[in-house]
């Protein structure tokens, strides 16, 4: 059984995203009046990303992983974002595509440094040396953080996100080929959860979809 506070709500309006929101909110909510889905909803600027050589590209976006002492203070058995899975879900897309001689932009999420005023939030140090060997590889191209990324969505030739991350529930929303990758096997495929939007759990499926997408 699910337990939120939506039935305290006393909004007469809402807008969402998609009919997901939409559904979820009228098995909650005691009364509205309207729920209006108008897509995504850009709430800030970011860089802009221009695909300089119009070139094919997988875009992918993942979470970035917090030190284990964030997750140890929590006393949360939810750890999924943690570095071992977010490790694995980055080299398996980028080992795949470099076989394939595809090309890999990847944008992180917010990343926190020793210096930043969220000390408490200091990403995983295993993780951003991670991304510094990846970015040894030829087809791979670490974006910064504040890169847009509707920019990268926009003119991918296939998104993959991280289980259930919004990227992929803005790339379905614009009509881009999108899936979910979860490398360890683990989350089970609820439509609700993840929008429609495909779920890949393991290597070879990935890689098998990432050959039909390119059709290589």
């Amino acid at each position: 059984q699910e337990y939120n506070y939506l039935h305290l709500n006393t909004w007469k309006n809402y807008i969402v995203w998609d009919k997901y929101q939409k559904d979820y909110l009228i098995k909650y909510l005691k009364k509205y009046e309207k729920i209006i889905i108008s897509g995504n909803i850009d709430f800030y600027s970011h860089d802009p990303f221009i695909n300089s050589d119009n070139s094919k590209y997988v875009a992918l976006f993942d979470v970035t992983p917090f030190r284990d002492f964030y997750y140890l203070s929590l006393c949360d058995p939810n750890d999924f974002y943690k570095f071992e899975n977010i490790s694995k879900f980055l080299i398996d897309v980028v080992n795949i595509c470099n076989e394939l001689n595809i090309k890999v932009y990847h944008k992180p999420k917010k990343i926190y440094q020793k210096n930043d005023d969220q000390v408490f939030y200091i990403s995983n140090k295993r993780y951003l040396k991670l991304l510094e060997n990846l970015n040894k590889y030829s087809n791979y191209k670490s974006l910064p953080p504040s890169t847009s990324p509707n920019d990268l969505i926009k003119a991918a030739s296939l998104v993959i996100s991280i289980p259930y991350t919004s990227t992929s529930v803005i790339a379905k929303i614009k009509n881009i080929n999108t899936i979910f990758y979860d490398p360890t096997n683990f989350l089970d495929h609820k439509i609700q959860t993840s929008h429609g939007v495909k779920l890949i759990n393991n290597y070879e499926s990935l890689k098998n979809y990432i050959i039909n997408t390119f059709k290589i």
